[in-house]
């Protein structure tokens, strides 16, 4: 069975954060939060961690790719 991983878009919903908001508790600069999201820049190690830490979700879980 293949595993679901949360997207930036799904972390949004699932905390109820605007993608501001979750760049900024995630320690991520805005714009680029908004080019991962929108597949035109690579998440990073740091990008996955901060999410991470922001949401508590393991970043295992947490998509690299947002299509």
């Amino acid at each position: 069975m293949a595993e679901i991983k949360m997207t930036v878009a799904m972390l949004c919903a699932y905390k109820g954060w605007s993608n501001e908001k979750l760049a900024d508790e995630a320690k991520i600069d805005r714009n680029h939060l908004n080019a991962v999201r929108n597949s035109r820049a690579t998440m990073t190690a740091d990008d996955l961690i901060g999410l991470s830490d922001a949401t508590g979700i393991d970043v295992r879980m947490i998509a690299t790719k947002q299509n």
